[in-house]
């Protein structure tokens, strides 16, 4: 069966499947989790934190679009991903001008920088966030398209009801996957080593 994409606020149909299997899942309806196999477990968002709705149209013809989330969308975000805070979250995408009937590829990067506590120390630290975005948006009523591309495991697929795609919701669960859900700040290895070497000196 065809199931809800981010357009309408869930995992994209691959994503689910993996992220139940996670246990990240933490709500029904709108998704919260990673998008593949990395990421963090997300706390259920009250609405729409990085909403940028975009055209199924608009975006066939070829279209660029910059997301930038502000201070109190990373606030709302920093909360939904349990990271301490985020200072930058942005987002470059391009559909590739086609058909409908076809579905529409959207490709890009997300980058920003996030404040993470250390699983080893305990300490606070910035980490710089890089990913790409790769996905197709498929209109959910065409079902001879929808179809097709449930036979295609190796693409992200958003299915967009009412001609209408949140693109700020899918930079957003990108973001996500590139958080490590077992942060390291950069000295924690060597405060690892330094602690083991006076362990054996006592």
């Amino acid at each position: 069966p065809v199931g809800r994409g981010v357009g309408s606020g869930g995992f994209l149909r691959r994503d689910r499947r993996v992220a139940r299997q996670q246990g990240l899942v933490c709500a029904k309806g709108r998704g919260q989790g990673a998008r593949r196999q990395g990421g963090v477990p997300q706390d259920p968002p009250s609405g729409p934190e990085l909403s940028r709705s975009e055209s199924l149209v608009r975006l066939a013809k070829g279209r660029t679009v910059t997301i930038v989330a502000d201070e109190e969308e990373r606030k709302t975000l920093a909360k939904r991903f349990r990271v301490n805070g985020i200072s930058k979250l942005e987002a470059n995408l391009t559909s590739t001008a086609g058909h409908l009937r076809s579905g529409i590829t959207v490709e890009g990067v997300v980058a920003g920088e996030v404040e993470q506590v250390c699983c080893v120390s305990g300490v606070t630290f910035s980490e710089r966030v890089h990913g790409v975005l790769s996905c197709m948006l498929v209109d959910e009523g065409n079902l001879a398209a929808a179809a097709a591309v449930e036979e295609d495991m190796d693409m992200d697929v958003e299915f967009v009801e009412n001609g209408m795609v949140d693109l700020g919701e899918i930079a957003a669960q990108f973001f996500a996957l590139e958080l490590d859900p077992y942060p390291r700040a950069p000295s924690a290895d060597m405060d690892s080593v330094t602690a083991a070497a006076q362990s054996l000196s006592q």
